[in-house]
This record gives structure tokens, sequence and C-alpha cells, in this order.
């Protein structure tokens, strides 16, 4: 099973139609997981499997923020939006560093989750 559960970091794809970009995938660790049942809003505490992709369940996340031209993030972004569960890739294991107090991606990971994007860039064709 891939569960993601709150606490755990988990990449995240964005379609931006505004710029001149068509997507960017961001970082973000779980901070809440909800999901709309009819008239009622059930949060929950235990993991969701990311292959069972259920209807209506969204998630809020505190962002890394990535320092330019490497592979590390600061966690240091919040945000109060919720983010729907289709726009999770996948989860993600950063190395933390405490004597810089940042994160570092691994490279394997890093061409993973670029070559996502390039695939779904392909994908998408904006007029």
């Amino acid at each position: 099973m891939n569960l993601i559960e709150i606490g755990f970091d988990c990449v995240v794809f964005f379609i931006e139609e505004d710029s001149n970009e068509n997507g960017l995938w961001y970082f973000g660790r779980v901070q809440r997981i909800r999901r709309k049942i009819g008239n009622k809003i059930v949060e929950y505490k235990r993991g969701i499997d990311l292959m069972d992709r259920l209807d209506d369940v969204q998630l809020q996340l505190c962002w890394y923020r990535k320092i330019q031209r490497s592979r590390l993030f600061a966690y240091d972004l919040t945000d109060i939006k919720m983010v729907d569960f289709e726009s999770i890739i996948g989860l993600t294991n950063l190395k933390y560093n405490a004597k810089c107090d940042n994160y570092m991606l691994d490279e394997s990971d890093c061409k993973v989750f670029n070559d996502f994007l390039l695939e779904m860039k392909s994908r998408y064709v904006y007029i």
C-alpha cells in the first residue's frame, strides 16, 4: 500500500494555465486530510491509499520552498488552501541537514519528478 498520512511529505502537481510554464511540482507536508461525503466533511486521522484516488478528498499542506539552483528545500511556507487529492503525484523522503536547516531531494527522485512534469507537459496543449 502507498499510504499518505498526516505528517508525510508528498509531491503535488499544479497546472499553471496563466504562465509560460504548463505545470509545476511542489513538496508539502500533510497537515490535514478531509473528505466531503454528502453534506458532511469527514476528517481523516489515518492514512489513505494513494492508489484508491477517492472523490472529494482534500489535503492541507505546509510547503517546502525550493532554494534556487539546487536540490535543497527549506520547510518554511504555509498555505491554508486545501489541495485536491488528484494533484498528489506521490510520496517523497527528503533528507534533513540540521547544520543548514534544510532538506535535500535525492537526485534520482528529482529526475523522476522532472520526468513526470515533462510527460504531463507533453499531454496538455494550451490555447
